[in-house]
């Protein structure tokens, strides 16, 4: 390896090296996020400054993987780009507009029972889950 190493172009150093950098990267903010961010912002529901540090370095270390992780194109595939959330949003609308939705308890304003919605009617969550903020109610469910 090094005498392949010592036969490289300038340019190919600087890709190798770049590449040893990204790899040591991973693994830094990798260990970070799983053994000392998301366990304290598990544990501090109500520190928004802790759950945004460990959202930001979650996605970060998400990032970095996937460039070296083959696992994660199912990932990549399922929202390619963000035209993609345009046309999921119109589907969850006609979600809210498709009658059978609330055949099952015969009311839509029937209340949900469980989860971060639970006590809102079943309408209602429907209109908030086609909304681009239903994130917000959505990450202080348990």
């Amino acid at each position: 390896m090094i005498a392949t190493y010592d036969s490289m172009s300038d340019y190919e150093k600087y890709n190798v090296r770049k590449v040893i950098l990204e790899l040591g990267n991973i693994v830094a903010l990798s260990l970070l996020v799983s053994l000392i961010l998301v366990p304290a912002a598990d544990d501090d529901k109500d520190n928004l400054a802790l759950q945004a540090a460990s959202y930001v370095a979650m996605r970060t270390a998400f990032e970095f993987r996937t460039m070296y992780n083959p696992f994660e194109l199912t990932s990549l595939l399922n929202s390619p780009s963000a035209a993609v959330n345009v046309i999921e949003t119109g589907s969850d609308m006609l979600k809210v507009l498709w009658i059978p939705n609330y055949f099952g308890d015969g009311n839509p304003f029937a209340t949900v029972k469980s989860g971060a919605y639970k006590g809102f009617p079943k309408v209602l969550r429907n209109i908030i889950k086609a909304s681009p903020g239903h994130g917000l109610i959505e990450m202080w469910d348990p």
